[in-house]
């Protein structure tokens, strides 16, 4: 009888090259691969960190697939739970056990239709690596529905801009819940952005982020006719 193991399930290893705080709430850490020397995924993956015997934490891969010998987590690391604490404790040059990759919340290399992709907080990771992928290879229209609490919660926020001046199918929409009296954007969640369009049915969603946030999102979708099948979510807890 074969015991062989999967490539996504075998431990890899990948050493941290950066910590960047950029929000309160979030931890940017770029690793590059030990054991293998790559790590091949589709734009939306996520792998299984290892934080202890038997423990593992989900984290959605935050960069573009071509980066094969690098690759960037977004951690949100205000739940200091279990997950939490292992990424607070990492240090540069620190090694990193995981496994992976896993997942279809990607976008099919078929689709042809404009893309709508929405997020919140720390939900934006797969989001961008979907958006650094596609930008550069299609012209399908990507459209970004990007809520944060404030300002300060805002983040990738200068990147987003730059790409929509690069690319002329990208649309960026940041919008906040609480912003601060200077804020000129949208005001509001991104559920009081898609309830008052009308252009949204045969669009396909990627919706990532808190659960409260994709099941309001859901309803607000199916009112307005949005097939079930149309509508690819991932909650982040």
């Amino acid at each position: 009888m074969s015991t062989a193991v999967t490539p996504a399930l075998q431990h890899k290893t990948a050493r941290v090259l950066s910590i960047e705080r950029v929000t309160p709430k979030i931890l940017l850490i770029r690793f590059r691969m030990e054991d293998p020397t790559e790590l091949p995924f589709r734009a939306g993956q996520f792998i299984q960190v290892l934080i202890a015997p038997r423990i593992m934490r989900q984290y959605s891969l935050t960069s573009a697939p071509s980066e094969k010998q690098d690759f960037l987590l977004c951690v949100d690391d205000s739940p200091v739970g279990e997950g939490s604490r292992y990424m607070d404790a990492l240090k540069l040059g620190d090694v990193m056990p995981f496994r992976g990759p896993f997942g279809v919340f990607t976008v099919p290399e078929t689709e042809t239709r404009p893309v709508e992709l929405v997020a919140t907080g720390a939900g934006i990771a797969p989001i961008r690596s979907i958006i650094l992928d596609r930008l550069p290879r299609t012209i399908v229209p990507l459209r970004l529905v990007f809520g944060n609490r404030s300002e300060e919660f805002l983040f990738f926020h200068e990147e987003f801009l730059e790409l929509t001046q690069k690319f002329a199918h990208f649309t960026y929409v940041p919008t906040l819940s609480q912003p601060s009296d200077v804020w000129e954007g949208f005001r509001g969640r991104v559920t009081d952005i898609l309830a008052h369009e009308t252009n949204s049915i045969g669009h396909p969603f990627y919706l990532c982020g808190n659960a409260g946030m994709i099941d309001d999102m859901r309803k607000v979708l199916a009112t307005k006719g949005v097939p079930e099948g149309d509508v690819h979510f991932e909650k982040f807890f």
